[in-house]
């Protein structure tokens, strides 16, 4: 059984991550991604030595599905990304709002203590 070429290693090692990342990406657990990040940088620098250097295009050739595959990864991936930033960005702007509406509330208690609304507006009533 012949032995594993660096590139094997790295390809397979490429889509393992990938396929991790994205599991990780969907089910919202975003604590190891650094980790699988500096991975992923690790066998892509390995490809992409491969790619640059013009004696190892034959080498390639075998595996030019896998590299496909490792795009079409990488894209959703990064839409992925793009969309949890989203998300969190969304999230913040909302507590913030949050915050900062219920701190412009001017309404009173009879006893003068500032009345907190959280999440809704004041409406005026006259009564007299």
């Amino acid at each position: 059984m012949p032995s594993a070429t660096p590139i094997d290693i790295a390809i397979s090692k490429l889509i393992e991550l990938l396929t991790l990342e994205k599991s990780r990406l969907l089910g919202g657990s975003y604590d190891d991604i650094p980790e699988i990040t500096e991975q992923k940088q690790f066998y892509l620098s390995i490809l992409t030595d491969y790619i640059q250097d013009p004696a190892q295009t034959a080498a390639l050739k075998p595996f030019s599905n896998a590299i496909e595959e490792i795009k079409a990864l990488s894209n959703e991936n990064g839409a992925l990304l793009n969309a949890a930033r989203n998300g969190v960005k969304a999230a913040q702007t909302r507590l913030k709002s949050i915050a900062t509406r219920e701190s412009l509330v001017g309404a009173y208690t009879a006893d003068g203590s500032k009345l907190r609304a959280h999440d809704c507006g004041v409406t005026r009533c006259k009564t007299a």
